[in-house]
Parts: structure tokens; C-alpha cells; sequence
């Protein structure tokens, strides 16, 4: 008996390691898609509040100076497009752009990082809370933020999915600044160009041939 129940085990784990695979393969085709790229972040939280059985999945980023988070993609509100959040009122948030490490938090209204900011958060609130870092070059870019209504820690495997898919949101949203930024120097390139031959072609006009 004991020999068929570790037989079950192992044949359990084997597809569940496919399946986590299978849910990698899809976010990050997703991430590398030619898709709107706000369309695409949401997709990408939609699936991993399914895949970890979490009530709100939000990618929240940052600036420089960190005061300030922005959430771009949230998996319960389409429609949500940077909205800005106040970090001070997110020790959690906080802590993992510092550490660069995931956090867990079983039951919000007990933990202790929590306790600055208790009286500010209303008693229908999230309750159990995962915080993954979005890492590019050990640069934290953003975080990955889970919320579910009832106290719940995520199994090992589901914590594996969402920092693999943390991983490649971080190399998407790079090379999305990259694309932005290309895009925005192109422009300022071409514009320029544009008022220097204005500028010439009104010089031709206007200009007299005695000058």
C-alpha cells in the first residue's frame, strides 16, 4: 500500500510539473506577443490569479525614487490603467523593492509588518498577500502582488509559476521601455527633420532675391 500511495505521489507531481510548464509556456508566448501590451499584462494577471488561486493578481510599478507605485494591470478590472498608489501605505510592497526577496503573508490582519498601516485598512480587506519582486539586472522594476479574501499560503509550486513568470514580465516590460523609447526618439528624429525643412522651405519663399 505504501508502495502505490508513493507511486501516486510521484505520478501526481509529474503532472502537476506539467501543467506549471504548460501555464509558463503560455504567459510567456503571451508576454512575447504582438498583442497591445496593456492587454497583454492583463491576460498575463488573469492567469496567474487562476494558477494561484488568489482573488486579485496586480502588477504594481515603480519609479526611481520608489515613493510611488503605479498598478498597470490588475486581474479583476480590465479597465484599470496606472493608477497611482501611495508605497507608504504598502509596507509589504516596500519591503521586497528592498530585499528583492518574495514575501508571503498568510493573514494580514495579524502580521506584524502590517500593524503601521492597520487602522488604515478596512475590515472587507485582502487577507493572505504575496509579493514577488519584478527583477531586471537585480533592479527591481515593479512587483507582482497577490491578494486573496481568505487567509491562504501558496503551495511551492505555485510560488515556482508566478516567480518564473515574474522573471519574463520583467524582460517584456524592458524591452517594451526599450521599444517606447526608440519609438520616442524616432519621433523626435523625424520632427526635427520636419522643422528643419519647413524652416528652409520658408527661408526660399520668403526671402527677396535681392537678399
Amino acid at each position: 500500500i505504501r508502495s502505490q500511495l508513493r507511486m501516486r505521489e510521484y505520478v501526481e507531481a509529474l503532472a502537476r510539473r506539467e501543467r506549471d510548464a504548460r501555464v509558463v509556456l503560455e504567459v510567456t508566448q503571451t508576454l512575447s506577443s504582438t498583442l497591445d501590451f496593456r492587454d497583454i499584462l492583463y491576460t498575463v494577471v488573469r492567469r496567474i490569479a487562476e494558477v494561484a488561486r488568489v482573488d486579485r493578481c496586480s502588477i504594481v510599478l515603480v519609479r526611481e525614487e520608489g515613493r510611488v507605485g503605479y498598478v498597470v494591470a490588475a486581474s479583476d478590472d480590465k479597465e484599470l490603467r496606472d493608477l497611482p498608489i501611495d508605497l507608504h501605505n504598502y509596507p509589504e510592497i516596500r519591503r521586497v523593492l528592498e530585499t528583492g526577496e518574495p514575501l508571503v503573508i498568510d493573514d494580514a490582519s495579524t502580521d506584524p509588518m502590517l500593524d503601521v498601516v492597520r487602522a488604515t485598512i478596512p475590515p472587507q480587506a485582502f487577507r493572505s498577500v504575496v509579493c514577488i519582486p519584478i527583477l531586471y539586472e537585480d533592479r527591481p522594476l515593479g512587483v507582482l502582488f497577490l491578494r486573496g479574501r481568505e487567509p491562504h499560503r501558496p503551495q511551492p509550486h505555485e510560488l515556482w509559476v508566478v516567480r518564473t513568470v515574474a522573471s519574463a514580465t520583467a524582460i517584456a516590460l524592458r524591452n517594451a521601455r526599450m521599444m517606447q523609447s526608440l519609438r520616442d526618439q524616432t519621433r523626435e528624429s523625424t520632427y526635427a527633420r520636419f522643422e528643419a525643412e519647413r524652416q528652409a522651405l520658408y527661408l526660399l519663399v520668403v526671402r527677396s532675391p535681392e537678399e
